[in-house]
């Protein structure tokens, strides 16, 4: 889930939130249309968590499609190590405790 609040400039049009994994962009999916804060979010399948695993990172960019705004894209980027060792306990908890 990503959410941010918007600025001023960006109450009219919220940024395009896109995740890469490897070579795949993927598309947030909007959740929440309040004015002045935008709601992502998206399920990703076992292949796309693999994908992230083995690559060793991800990352999630906010792309202003304003004209006006002459801001770069944000990029934050995310370490998936670690992660390998640990996915099956992961796993494990998720499937025990569906409302977690």
């Amino acid at each position: 889930m990503y959410r941010q609040e918007l600025t001023a400039n960006e109450s009219r049009t919220p940024p395009m939130i896109q995740a890469k994994i490897g070579e795949s962009l993927i598309d947030l999916t909007s959740l929440n249309s309040q004015k002045e804060v935008v709601e992502k979010f998206s399920d990703l399948e076992p292949r796309q968590l693999q994908t992230a695993i083995q690559v060793g990172s991800f990352e999630i960019m906010g792309i202003s499609d304003q004209p006006m705004i002459k801001k770069p894209s944000l990029v934050a980027r995310f370490s998936t190590l670690g992660l390998s060792a640990n996915i099956a306990t992961l796993e494990a908890n998720c499937t025990s405790n569906p409302t977690h």
